[in-house]
Order: structure tokens, then sequence, then C-alpha cells
């Protein structure tokens, strides 16, 4: 048997649960600033899709919230991905199939692909937007994210844009750059009617990212990828605006206003389209070492310690090869408690799971775990057969579970909904602090003598000012209504 072990703290599960989103930050050791933005991103990630128009041309799309009553997806892209609205015979939108790890493309996640059926909404060449619905949802446990958006937006501090560049998998293109309204020399008719982002801190976008999703530090979908010019071997990004194209058009089929905010709030928070979490029982930024084949001779044993119970509805699990020597072959998946006794079993059909990629493995209930739990893989006694599991530098497998936060007693003692933090850091002008659960902020140098910054508090956030304030080293105090304090040291440079 071999046994490894996984400890998720406090802290750590209940950022998990909440889907790494808008409250939540994770320190890890070793992790470089651009993990820990990729982190606050990771549940976004399932908002976006690959588009394959008449079999032959591939865009990106985004899943966008709405105040519809309409059931299903709404998928936003670029309007050029369309040669002719009349000639469209069939769309397919395709879900997840990402790589699992940042250092390797070899193991692939989950996939989903709709049913070809399709309605195009709104479709505006001048602008550069497509808005499809379908009325029918990915599984549940492709935990599918539905961005939000605001027409009011203030200039975002950097942007992140998922895509599917080259018809690969999923990439990710990060810029910290401020993203500023501009005008696009292939949309010359409309001023300012795009974002402009000079330059990736980090990816680039490629031939098949076109109506990727420019993603700010709220969360919220600002627009879609129209186009790139190239300057010095500097390559510059535009983006339409979706604030510009929202109601610039009176015609229904010109206009995103009348599909997807009937109401007219002009502001639609994002979320996921489920109340259900994929929790990791890894990092990204770790690095795939080895594999380990589980047979009837030979087990693996994962623990979990978390503060908590989990319900956990199902398991994600990536495999490399399977060897079935007998037909029927089967996985043995356990739930054991710490001192190794089964409270859970089910079998797999080997020939159900996919190798290189994340299959999952729907459990026949849901299972509420101890604090303290174990997953077992095995192969039955009776059968000879082989699964190659790949392992991590820490020795843990790929796993991961769906967890549903509803579900069981202790969820409310996990789960922290009043949590905060502070972004960009570091800065030269602004920071931006979630305004739930905020009582009050202070803020201090490094001698502990207090700054008073402008602060003021829009659209759900405060706007700290730090023009006129010193370069250096400082420290703001959160307080917050649960009664606790959250510090954060920041940086203010040039």
């Amino acid at each position: 048997m071999m046994s490894k072990s996984l400890f998720l703290n406090n802290h750590f599960l209940r950022a998990v649960l909440i889907g790494f989103g808008l409250y939540s930050v994770i320190a890890v050791s070793g992790q470089s600033v651009n993990d820990l933005l990729l982190s606050e991103y990771r549940q976004v990630r399932h908002a976006v899709c690959e588009v394959v128009i008449n079999g032959s041309d591939f865009c990106t799309g985004t899943v966008i919230n709405h105040t519809s009553s309409r059931e299903g997806l709404y998928i936003i892209t670029a309007g050029h991905c369309i040669s002719n609205s009349d000639a469209i015979h069939s769309v397919y939108f395709s879900f997840g199939e990402f790589a699992l790890l940042n250092n390797t493309s070899v193991l692939q996640s989950s996939k989903w692909q709709s049913n070809g059926q399709f309605e195009l909404l709104a479709f505006n060449k001048e602008l550069d937007f497509a808005l499809f619905y379908i009325d029918h949802t990915p599984p549940r446990h492709m935990v599918t994210y539905q961005l939000g958006w605001d027409i009011h937006s203030l200039n975002p501090p950097y942007g992140v844009s998922f895509h599917h560049g080259e018809v690969d998998l999923q990439r990710t293109a990060i810029g910290r750059n401020v993203i500023s309204p501009a005008s696009f020399i292939g949309y010359p008719s409309e001023a300012n009617a795009f974002w402009r982002v000079s330059g990736w801190g980090v990816g680039r976008t490629d031939l098949g990212s076109s109506g990727a999703g420019l993603i700010d530090h709220r969360l919220r979908f600002l627009g879609g990828l129209s186009g790139s010019t190239v300057t010095n071997s500097d390559t510059i990004d535009y983006f339409f605006r979706f604030d510009f194209a929202y109601n610039r058009f009176q015609e229904l089929d010109q206009q995103l206003a009348h599909w997807i905010d009937p109401e007219q709030q002009g502001i639609v928070y994002g979320g996921p389209l489920n109340d259900l979490f994929k929790l990791n029982l890894y990092e990204e930024y770790e690095t795939y070492t080895d594999d380990f084949s589980v047979t009837s001779e030979h087990s693996f044993t994962q623990l979990v310690a978390a503060s908590d119970q989990v319900t956990v509805l199902g398991v994600y699990l990536s495999i490399l090869t399977y060897n079935e020597l007998v037909p029927f072959s089967e996985l043995q998946l356990d739930f054991a408690a710490q001192d190794g006794e089964v409270f859970y079993s089910q079998n797999v059909l080997l020939v159900d799971l996919s190798e290189n990629q994340e299959n999952y493995i729907e459990l026949f209930e849901p299972v509420v775990t101890p604090a303290n739990f174990q997953i077992q893989l095995s192969i039955p006694n009776d059968q000879d057969a082989r699964i190659s599991l790949p392992l991590l530098e820490s020795g843990n497998a790929i796993i991961g579970m769906l967890v549903d936060q509803e579900m069981g007693q202790a969820h409310e003692d996990i789960v922290e909904p009043i949590r905060t933090k502070i972004f960009p850091n570091p800065t030269n002008s602004y920071s931006y602090i979630p305004a739930t659960g905020v009582i009050q902020i202070s803020c201090f140098n490094a001698q502990g003598h207090e700054v008073f910054p402008k602060i003021n508090q829009v659209n759900g956030e405060y706007i700290v000012n730090w023009h006129g304030v010193n370069p250096g080293l400082y420290f703001v105090n959160i307080v917050l209504g649960n009664g606790k304090n959250s510090y954060f040291r920041l940086i203010i440079r040039d």
C-alpha cells in the first residue's frame, strides 16, 4: 500500500469551498505573484469555452450572467467569428479541457460539448460582438461559472484572459498595465469602443483567441478580444467594450441589454451555475514527477485533513494509463475514517475511464466525511488489472472532489462569507477592497504612523487613492463585521 497525506487547514479549505472567488487569497510558500493572481481566477476559468462554428471556425466564448428568466447559458464572443449570420449551420460550445498543472499539458481536465442546438440572439460587426443562447447546461461536475458585468466599470488596474489559443488547451494571459479605452483601426467607425491592453505580463493571445473575455479585478466581464496590432515587437490587444455595446443600438438583434438584462439593472454579479465547488487536493503550481501503479497487490491511499465535515458528491481522478487484463475489470474507490474503517465504497469499470485525462466519478449518494478521512484506490483481489496514477512531488495523486457547501452539518463553520482582500499589491495608484463586511479601514507606514489616503466607496468596493503618499511599505488594517481584523502589507511604488 502507498499512503500519502494532504493537510487542508481551516483557512485553505474555506478558500477552496468559496471557489477561490473574490474574497479569498491563498499565500503559499514559493508561489509567485502570478500564481496568486491565477488562484483568484481559478473558478472563473470555468466560464470560458471554445466556440466551433460550421466545424471550421474556432473562437473563444464566455458565459455571462443575466437577469432573464430563461434557463440556459448566454455565451458572448466576437462578431468577426461569424462571416455570415445567415450561413451558420452548426455551433458547438466545448467546456473544460485545460491543463491540470501549469507545467504540463499531458493531463487534461474533464470536458463537455453542447449538443449543437443554439440561438444567435444579437450580432454586430461594427462593435464586434455576438451573443448566443443554448437552452441546456453542462453537467454539474463541470462547475460552470457565469461572469458578472457592470456597464459603469472603471478602468481596471489589470486584467486576465482565458482563451483557446491555437485551437489548443485553454491558456492564460495576464496584464498588469492599466487597461484604457481606445479606438481600434480595424473598426474605425466608433471612437473609444475598445479596451486597449498594451502587452501581457504573462502569456499571450493566439489564433483562436478571438472573443476571449477580458476579466477585471472584480471578476467581471469587460469585453471580448477583437484583434491585435504589433508595434516594435510589442503586441497590443483590443477587446470590444461590453459597456459600450450594451445598448448602443435599438434593434433587438444588435442589442445585448434586451436579452441579458430585461430588468435594466445595468449590473449583474457573477457566480457558479450551481452551488457546487471543485475542491482540488493539489495545487496547480506543483510538478508532476512520477506515476504509481495500482494493482490487486498495491493500493493508493491519500489522507485528507479538514477543519470539519465535507459533503462529497463525486471524485475527479486523473490517470495516465490502465491495463485491462480481465473483462469488466474494476477500480475500487473507498472513503475511510482515519483508523482505516471504510464508510463508503464504490466500484468503477476501467473501460469507463479515459487515459491522460481527468475522469469524474459520481458517487451513488452524497458522502459526508469526518474531519479527517482517507481516499483509497485499489483493484479487487480477484482481478488482474493495473491503473497508473500520476504523482506530484508531494506524493499526492491529482485528485479532486465535487463538494456541496449547502449539504451536511458543518459547512456554516467551514465557509466564512465575511472575508476580504486588497489588490493590486504592489501598486502605484489605487487599491481595491471589497466592501462586504468591512467596518473600518486604517493605514499605517513602516514607522507605525497613521496615513490618510483618500478612500471612496463605489459599486460595492472601497477604492483607496494612494496619490500623494510616499513610496514604501505600508500596513492596512481592515476591521470586519464578524469582529475579526485583516492585516495586509502593502508596497507603494513610484
